[in-house]
């Protein structure tokens, strides 16, 4: 009403506050578009970063057969190093006191859980018949499914394995095996152990200690 008056009585008075008006519109749409903008790429980063640890943390089948294929000449320290993020995968000592060592997840910027329970991923490397047996424990069901499917990819043997309170499958590759446990109690409910070497009647605690798994 004020702006048709003016225009009446002073069109240039009108066009003054049409363009004071069009002005403020323009200055509030920068910053709601530089706000939303901020907003937008915090969340992308967010995502992006949570995506790229879950990713990190399922460990490819490569990476298993390459750590249980690795000489105990050589350290368990510099078979981690080589083959897996030193960023992402933090020692924590020895399994129960013993001899073996083990590692747990711990995404990029953040620090290693407090308890073994609390880490994203667990895994141990265990000296066996001149390689190393390898333990990886994971809570996420898509991890052993990502496995299962490159293990099929192979066209490898199948067994199936007697769990307690677990369900287990074993591959059997080319001078190696991939034992795959799931829906175990317990913080890791998913557990694969690569083993190379002679197929017999040894046996591999699965690190957790409740759980004897036949090679």
């Amino acid at each position: 009403m004020f702006c048709a008056q003016a225009c009446h009585s002073d069109f240039s008075e009108c066009f003054i506050v049409s363009k004071i008006v069009f002005c403020e519109f323009v200055l509030f749409l920068e910053l709601f578009m530089k706000k939303f903008t901020a907003l937008f790429c915090s969340i992308c980063a967010f995502l992006f970063f949570d995506a790229r640890s879950l990713q990190a943390q399922c460990l490819p089948l490569s990476s298993l057969l390459a750590l249980g294929n690795t000489p105990i000449t050589q350290s368990p320290s510099s078979a981690v190093a080589r083959y897996l993020p030193a960023i992402e995968w933090a020692y924590r000592g020895s399994v129960d006191g013993g001899k073996d060592p083990y590692w747990t997840f711990a995404p990029q910027g953040s620090t290693a859980a407090s308890s073994d329970d609390a880490a994203p991923a667990w895994i141990s490397l265990r000296a066996n018949q001149g390689k190393y047996d390898v333990v990886f424990k994971t809570p996420m069901g898509s991890c052993v499914n990502q496995l299962k499917s490159e293990l099929r990819a192979l066209k490898i043997k199948t067994e199936p394995i007697t769990c307690v309170e677990c369900e287990g499958i074993r591959y059997v590759g080319d001078g190696y095996t991939v034992n795959i446990y799931s829906k175990k109690k317990g913080a890791f409910p998913n557990v694969v152990v690569v083993h190379y070497g002679t197929i017999g009647t040894g046996q591999t605690r699965d690190a957790a200690g409740s759980l004897s798994i036949g090679q």
